[in-house]
Parts: structure tokens; sequence; C-alpha cells
């Protein structure tokens, strides 16, 4: 009876069980025979699901890591943010890899990590080393006292420490159409910016969202984006009022 045996290229009879090429010898073991071949084994890496959560943070200093889920789980993966593997701090959006780091395994996830602030964070960033004393920091005050209160400093990112010599809003009558520019915080997570109108300025209830007939970013710094918005006076009406309203 002619035998074969087939003996993997690290020279063991043990068949390998990692991803890999793998050169296989086939030699003829009967009694009075004789005669060998080479052939490949191939094992592919298995398929590696990943994902990626945690993809929001709120900045405080400290280096903000995502959160990397597998399947099947407990698979090594590595992180890079914006091609480098320490975790970053700053405000900013950062592009995130993670793949898996494991021999046996093929599998990446690819997303955006935003680190941004909310007022407490913008807060604590802003007033840090500054002397001002705690009612001095609140939305309501104003302790650079150019008329904006922190709240509207935070909501227009501008610096609550100095001066601002010109309003973060601007309007200007285009015969029937009404420009209204404004600055919005891009690394603010926690604002509401809508506009509104109104006939009748004493009415506080009269107030309502309103649709521009355009909206145009007029820079955008990545941090702050300035937007003309364009609407259409109505013609039935003699007073017409506009308002940016900011809620958190």
């Amino acid at each position: 009876m002619l035998r074969l045996r087939a003996v993997p290229s690290n020279s063991t009879l043990d068949a390998p069980t990692n991803a890999g090429n793998y050169e296989v010898k086939t030699k003829a073991a009967g009694f009075g025979t004789d005669g060998s071949s080479i052939s490949t084994l191939l094992i592919n890496k298995a398929s590696l699901q990943v994902s990626l959560s945690n993809l929001l943070q709120i900045r405080d200093g400290t280096p903000k890591v995502v959160t990397v889920t597998t399947n099947p789980t407990g698979i090594a993966t590595g992180l890079s943010y914006s091609g480098f593997p320490a975790a970053p701090s700053a405000l900013g959006s950062y592009p995130v890899i993670a793949a898996s780091t494991n021999p046996n395994y093929d599998g990446q996830a690819a997303s955006t990590l935003r680190i941004g602030d909310n007022f407490a964070s913008w807060q604590a960033a802003s007033f840090a080393g500054s002397g001002f004393l705690a009612e001095q920091t609140t939305s309501t005050a104003d302790p650079d006292g150019d008329g904006l209160t922190n709240f509207l400093e935070y909501a227009a990112n501008l610096n609550p420490l100095i001066e601002d010599n010109s309003s973060p809003l601007e309007f200007e009558l285009n015969g029937n159409t009404l420009d209204f520019t404004y600055r919005r915080n891009l690394n603010a997570t926690d604002l509401n910016y809508t506009l509104q109108d109104s006939v009748q300025l004493a009415d506080h209830l009269s107030w309502s969202p309103v649709t521009p007939l355009s909206e145009t970013a007029i820079s955008d710094d990545l941090s702050t984006r300035v937007i003309k918005a364009s609407v259409v006076k109505p013609p039935d009406f003699p007073r017409y009022f506009l308002r940016l309203k900011v809620s958190r």
C-alpha cells in the first residue's frame, strides 16, 4: 500500500493554524516506493468587523481616545489619529483609523474624531489664569465691558478677555431683502442657532423661525464661520424685525 505524508515547510508534522503561505512536501511512505512533490498551503486571514464610537468629545486638556469594538471580540487593533498614534487633546477634527494588528485577522474602520466645546469647557479654557472672579465668568457677565455677555462671546467664538470693537451681527437692507450676517462657533457642541422674524417687536410671542432666501458662508477657518443670510421683507408690513436666537 502506498502512503503519502505531507510535511509543512517548518519541517514539523504539525499542521499550521496561523494565516500565511506554507510549503508542503509530500513524500511516498510505502514499502519499496520512492517519490515526493512540493506544493503550497494558503491560509487566509479571517475577516474582522471593526467599529468606532465615542467620536464626539469635550476638551479638558487630556488626550481623547476613541472606542474600538471588534467582532469577534478581543482582537487587537491599532489606532492612528491624523496619521499619528498619539490621541489628540486640542479642539478640532481628526481622521481616525483602527486596523487589526492580529496577524490572523484582517479588518479596519475609518471615521473622524471631533473634539469640541460646551460652555463649561470654553469657560474653563477662556478664563484660566485670568484672575477674574467666579461671578465674572458666568454666562451673563461681561468682564471685558464690550456689551457682549460671555455666552454671546462663546456663540460668536470671540475672546471674552478682549473688548471687541465691532458687533458679531450686521444688518443691511437691499430693496426688499434684508441681509443678516453673523458669526457661528464651529467648536461649540451645545448650541442651536435659529434665525427668527417678527412684525411686532413688543410681542415676544410673535417671533417665529424664518427660512432664509439664501445662506452664504463668507469665511470659514474651521473654528468660526461667518454666515450671511438673506431674508425677503414681507411687502404688507411697514415694520419688520429679524433676530438670531442662540440656545443650548
